[in-house]
């Protein structure tokens, strides 16, 4: 099963342009889908405003076990989740 992450970029993927579309925001859209997989496989959890690792344990997913690592890594800091209900409201739209 590929991860939510690479499903993103294969939708994104524009066959006549050669790669995929969506600049920035498909980035964070593939961060967004490798989060949600380390939360579904018990890597990662959350309270709904911030994401904690759980098991450092390498997956055997080069782009999964990256971020893992990078998030293993500072176990203490805080990472927010952008645009999670905790924060919906708070940021003005441009």
């Amino acid at each position: 099963m590929e991860s939510i992450g690479a499903q993103v970029w294969l939708v994104a993927y524009d066959v006549g342009k050669g790669g995929a579309k969506g600049g920035r925001q498909l980035g964070y859209a593939i961060t967004g889908g490798l989060l949600c997989d380390l939360v579904l496989r018990g890597k990662l959890e959350t309270d709904g405003a911030a994401c904690r690792p759980v098991d450092p344990t390498p997956l055997g997913r080069p782009a999964l076990d990256d971020l893992l690592g990078r998030i293993a890594a500072e176990p203490d800091r805080p990472r927010t989740c952008p645009g999670s209900a905790a924060t919906a409201g708070t940021r003005p739209r441009r």
